[in-house]
Formats: structure tokens, sequence, C-alpha cells
């Protein structure tokens, strides 16, 4: 990115007790009368908060301690960071989850939140679901009404993770990290520009990394994954089958299936399961790809995939009716 700096390490200077960056000639960022004269305010802090979005949405690998002593203004207007210390990272998979709880706590969607929590396997076994769900929708009132430019994200992050420690939901580090850095970054931005508008200028970064890049990532990711698995289930699946028959014929169970099943039964009724077993991932791997292709433009094709899927669906259901 043009607009940020990251000094170079001479890893063959270092020690484990000295590390050797480049110099750096900058001003930091809490001097904001020496570097104010080379560049304007504002632009710095848009600009900063749009590094640090597209360094947590975008690589997955960000400054996990942005404080004013790690970031400097160069005389040009880059931003450099210092200090990497602590970095957070977050894979397609978290990233998906972490935007389905922000929006779902800006639209006010419990069961959303719930739901992602419990595909997180963030849930605690003792966590009680109905008091977790009122400590949510009392957190999601509060912020329903009130106009973007008004809502502060330190707040809203510091407010979520309350309610998440006090219904033992298990967090990830990563979003730990990557909370402390958005505070400390609203913080940074209010003390240099005390009228700046924080989450407005998050929210058009945050809504484009969502609608262009995340949902795209995550959903070719598990069309992928989906497509491998389903590829491996079948490759194997005519050896598993016969791997367990042989298993059963050389058994105890043995003595017992010939008085009461016929081997050749048996055979056919597994046979039978495989099928549907296989029919089942084929309708996933459908209806995956046509969600992939529907939310990446190609609407008729994918609403020809969720009509093969539905069309898949009702002959699997015929199947299952019929033994």
């Amino acid at each position: 990115d043009e607009r940020l700096f990251i000094p170079k390490v001479y890893k063959e200077l270092c020690t484990e007790k000295i590390l050797v960056l480049e110099y750096l000639d900058g001003i930091k960022i809490n001097k904001i009368e020496e570097w104010n004269k080379y560049v304007d305010k504002e632009k710095v802090l848009k600009n900063g908060i749009s590094i640090i979005l597209k360094q947590i949405f975008d690589a997955g690998f960000f400054h996990g301690d942005p404080h004013p002593g790690n970031i400097f203004i160069l005389k040009d207007g880059r931003i450099a960071l210092i200090d990497f210390g602590i970095v957070g990272k977050l894979d397609e998979e978290k990233k998906y989850y972490l935007i389905n709880l922000i929006t779902g706590i800006l639209k006010g969607r419990t069961d959303k939140i719930i739901y992602t929590l419990k595909l997180m396997d963030s849930i605690d076994r003792n966590t009680n679901i109905d008091e977790l769900r009122e400590d949510i929708e009392d957190l999601v009132d509060v912020y329903k009404d009130v106009p973007l430019k008004n809502i502060k994200i330190g707040e809203v992050i510091e407010n979520s993770f309350e309610v998440m420690r006090k219904n033992k939901i298990k967090i990830p580090i990563s979003f730990t990290l990557m909370g402390k850095s958005l505070i400390t970054l609203e913080g940074i931005c209010y003390s240099i520009l005390p009228e700046f508008k924080f989450t407005e200028a998050v929210a058009p970064i945050f809504i484009e990394f969502i609608e262009k890049k995340l949902k795209f990532h995550y959903y070719f990711k598990n069309f992928q994954n989906t497509i491998e698995r389903f590829q491996y289930i079948i490759r194997e699946l005519p050896e598993n089958i016969e791997y367990f028959i042989d298993a059963i014929k050389t058994r105890s169970l043995k003595n017992d299936l010939e008085n009461n099943v016929k081997i050749y039964e048996l055979n056919l009724n597994i046979k039978k399961t495989g099928i549907k077993i296989s029919l089942s991932f084929i309708i996933s791997a459908v209806l995956i790809s046509s969600v992939f292709l529907f939310i990446s433009g190609f609407f008729v094709y994918g609403i020809l995939g969720f009509v093969a899927t539905f069309a898949l669906l009702i002959f699997l259901f015929f199947l299952i009716m019929k033994d």
C-alpha cells in the first residue's frame, strides 16, 4: 500500500536483545503540530483507518498494538508502523464469523449472532441460551435507532465483550486483539480531531470488504473443501463398503447375521445407503456452487442451480420414502 511504510529489519545485525531497523525519518502521530504542516489531519486519520482495516479484513494479518508510540507520520504523508511484537491473524472462516457478529449487532439480529457463536463452537455447555439471548437483545436495542455517526466503535466492542464474558462465551484471541486495535485507533482519532466521525469513516471501507471480498472468498473456499471431501468419499466408498462387509463376515456377528439377515440383503442395504450419502454430497456441492454463482453476479446460473438442488432433494426424499 503506497500510503504505508514499514521499516526493513536487518536480521544480520539483530540479537536476542537488540532489534535493528531501517532508519525512520518520521514524527510520532501524537505530535500533531509537527506533522500537520506537511499533511492534513483528516487525510491522515482516514488513511490510518483504511490501512488498519485492510490489514484485518483483507490481509488477515494486523498490527495488534497500534498506540501512538508505534505510529509515525512521514513528511510525504505516509503512515509508518513499528513494533510488530503483537500481531493478530484472521483466516477466511474467522473473517466470515466476525462479519456476521458485527452485522448482527448493528442490524439487531439476535438469532444470527447466536447461530454464528454456535458455528464457532464458542458457547459453553453451561451457558444459559435464554439469558444469552436477553443480554444480546439488550445490547442491540442500545444501537438499533442510533445514527451511525453517533455510534462509538470502542463502546460497541467493549459492551459486546462484556456480554460474552458474562455468558462464558469463548472469544478467539484474534478477535480480542482486533477489538483492542480498533479501540486504540478510535482513541487516537478523537485525540487528534475531536469532531472526527470515526464510525462514518469506517463504514464504507467495512462494507466494501464484506460485499466484494469476504463472502466471495469464504464461499469459494467452502465450495472447494466440499468438492474435495466429496471426491475423497466417492473414491473411498466402494473399498470401505467391502471392508465393512468383510469385517462383519469374519467376526462374531456372522452367526447372528446368517440366522436373521442374509449377507446379500445387508450388502444391498449398505450400497443403498452409500448411494444416498453420495447423493447428499452432490446436493450440497450443487447448493454451495449455486450460492457462489449467485453472489458472484451469475444470477441465472445460480437460480438454475437452486432449481436443480430442489429437484435432487425431491428425488432423494422419494428414495428414502421408498425404503
